[in-house]
């Protein structure tokens, strides 16, 4: 059950490396450094052992002491995606599927409930390494869970990486939009896309690809234009830099486009979402 709607997450699990780059390591880490001679990445693992077999390392995600498919980074994303849900109870494939918002993250949403999602707002707003330590620590609470999945850590970027201290900003999508530069914008996101990676990041709740129709929406500024043409240059340059390329792949953040002409400034100006929408009384007539 499920199963339509779940590949596609497992998949871009199983193709990425979740892991921070900040600075040096915890002692709670075990690196494995890979080789390009067996094409052996890269692993970092928190609580699962490594299994060697025929000179190579895997990590032992279920801690079975045996590699299963989902383990076996030989194998193509979709393989692994498969074999990991066939596994799966539905509770634990619909807590890949919830997105929680990191206000005061409980341990057992991760460790024991196995999450998917995880919005980040200032929760990880310090600075940067601090920011990868904690994104590494929830990581930590996901690989303990009984599969080990990973967890996606996801923002709401929509001008750099702005909700952590330090980290690269830039204009609105707007002030973009009046540069009629698509190279630009593609160039800034791909230096989004770096930063992001470096702090454990793997998800961007942008860019935006609504109009700029109604000023007196106070989402205004996050449209590119009110042009049509130009809008689509841009938000393809966005999703382009972000995604480091056309298609998804181990150096991708995930790219959640949104709020699609129509569904942002409503009459008058307000939002669409019922609880902005509500006009103040205090102003009615």
């Amino acid at each position: 059950m499920l199963r339509k709607g779940m590949v596609g997450v497992i998949v871009f699990l199983m193709f990425a490396s979740v892991g921070a780059a900040a600075g040096s390591f915890s002692e709670d880490f075990t690196i494995h450094y890979g080789g390009e001679e067996q094409g052996q990445p890269t692993l970092i693992s928190w609580q699962a052992p490594l299994l060697e077999i025929d000179g190579l390392v895997f990590k032992d995600l279920n801690r079975n002491g045996v590699l299963d498919r989902y383990e076996d980074w030989r194998l193509a994303p979709r393989e692994r995606a498969l074999d990991l849900l066939g596994k799966m109870e539905l509770e634990e494939k619909i807590a890949q599927m919830i997105h929680i918002t990191l206000y005061s993250p409980q341990d057992k949403w991760f460790s024991e409930q196995n999450v998917g999602f995880a919005l980040a707002y200032n929760y990880l707003a310090e600075e940067p390494r601090q920011a990868a330590q904690m994104a590494n620590r929830l990581q930590m609470l996901s690989e303990s869970s009984r599969w080990g999945i990973p967890l996606v850590i996801s923002m709401d970027a929509i001008m750099g990486v702005s909700w952590v201290k330090g980290t690269t900003l830039y204009p609105d999508q707007l002030g973009l939009g009046a540069t009629r530069d698509p190279e630009l914008v593609r160039r800034l996101s791909d230096m989004q896309r770096k930063e992001m990676l470096a702090l454990g990041v793997r998800m961007t709740m942008s860019p935006i690809a609504d109009l700029a129709t109604e000023p007196r929406w106070g989402r205004f500024q996050e449209c590119f234009s009110e042009d049509v043409d130009l809008v689509v240059q841009m938000v393809t340059a966005a999703v382009e830099g972000l995604q480091a390329g056309s298609e998804l792949n181990p150096q991708s953040i995930l790219v959640s486009v949104k709020h699609f002409p129509g569904s942002g400034p409503q009459q008058d100006g307000w939002m669409a979402i019922p609880w902005y929408s509500m006009k103040d009384p205090c102003l009615s007539t």
